[in-house]
This record gives structure tokens, C-alpha cells and sequence, in this order.
């Protein structure tokens, strides 16, 4: 009977039941669906705290960048003085 249900269901559901089909392999895995999610909303937490980060450590290398070409072009020891 369960045989019938299941091919039922996936006829019926595709997607639903494919995703119902994961959350219980998950749960069998330990945990159940309010672990998985709570795990899952952890990890979006964590992975939005590097983005963070991420982002940050890109603004103080486009702020190095810049102070670094503003020098070489005012202080730039190469060019030639100015003729009087």
C-alpha cells in the first residue's frame, strides 16, 4: 500500500514530495524538522556574519588601493620636474 501511495504522491506532487522525501532522510539522519531548520537558519546566520566580513575587508582594500595610486601619482619619484 505504501508502494502505491508513494508513486501516487510522486505523480501527483513532484516537488513537494521530493522535498518531503529529504526532510525525512535528514531526520532520520538525527534531528528532527525543527532541528534541521533551526541548523539551517544557524548556518544562514554564520554565512551572512562572513558576507559581512567579506564586504568590509573589501572596502579597506579599495580604500588602500586608492591611497596608494593618489600617492604614486602626486609623489611619483619617476616624473620629471617641472622646467623653470
Amino acid at each position: 500500500m505504501r508502494k502505491y501511495l508513494r508513486k501516487f504522491a510522486e505523480m501527483i506532487a513532484p516537488t513537494a514530495y521530493e522535498r518531503l522525501r529529504r526532510l525525512s532522510v535528514l531526520d532520520a539522519d538525527g534531528g528532527n524538522t525543527t532541528d534541521i531548520l533551526l541548523r539551517y537558519e544557524q548556518q544562514v546566520h554564520d554565512l551572512s556574519a562572513q558576507l559581512d566580513e567579506l564586504r568590509r575587508e573589501n572596502r579597506r582594500v579599495v580604500e588602500l588601493y586608492d591611497l596608494l595610486f593618489d600617492r604614486l601619482h602626486n609623489e611619483n619619484p619617476l616624473r620629471e620636474a617641472p622646467r623653470a
